[in-house]
């Protein structure tokens, strides 16, 4: 990835200002260190192939990291950001499926598909938004992520991912959920309303988001 790339992807964390000038000097010195070390060569965050995207990832995630951490305040009950509730299901293909949840139980239902790098994150960091906006967010873990069961066939994993979800909207009664996708997870956002069609009621596939 190309320098600009580097800083375009920090800025899409917001990241504070006296954190900036740090974190780029700290790229520029390990790209210099890759340049001379050919066990980093194969690093996506070394790789200078500006078509790039898992290195840029990585990037994000490592800013948005750094600068939640320097803001990070006690938690107060109420506030939004405390933990996220979370149960353990046993689908029908008798695999255990973590799923979380946020926002109340009444609302208009939403269906979270995480991303491959960030996890829960987003929906921790949304979580006050969609419960001012009624909106019930139902989260299921893919497999090999979080406690959910891995599956034995890494190519079974989107048509399982698939059953599990119709399964969860008869399980929790949803009346047309409408899918976010989140980043890797449009990928599986596509499959499921290709799938599911008239199940769903529609779909939503946003870039990264921050508070």
């Amino acid at each position: 990835m190309s320098r600009d790339q580097v800083i375009a992807a920090i800025y899409e964390t917001a990241i504070q200002p006296h954190l900036y000038d740090a974190f780029i000097d700290a790229w520029d010195e390990y790209i210099q260190l890759a340049i001379h070390d050919p066990r980093l060569q194969s690093d996506p965050v070394a790789n200078q192939d500006g078509r790039d995207t898992l290195g840029l990832d990585l990037i994000r995630l490592a800013a948005f990291l750094i600068n939640a951490d320097t803001h990070r305040k006690p938690v107060s009950p109420g506030s939004g950001d405390e933990a996220l509730p979370y149960e353990m299901l046993t689908m029908s293909t008798g695999l255990e499926m973590q799923v979380f949840q946020a926002g109340p139980a009444n609302g208009r239902p939403v269906i979270f598909l995480h991303g491959m790098l960030d996890g829960m994150s987003p929906l921790q960091v949304a979580q006050q938004h969609f419960k001012t906006r009624g909106l019930r967010v139902l989260a299921p873990t893919r497999s090999d992520y979080g406690q959910s069961d891995p599956v034995t066939k890494p190519s079974e994993a989107l048509d399982l991912f698939t059953a599990h979800v119709d399964e969860l909207i008869t399980k929790f009664k949803l009346q047309r959920p409408i899918i976010l996708g989140y980043l890797a997870g449009a990928i599986y956002g596509y499959h499921l309303c290709s799938e599911l069609g008239t199940r769903l009621g529609g779909w939503w596939l946003p870039g990264p988001w921050h508070r």
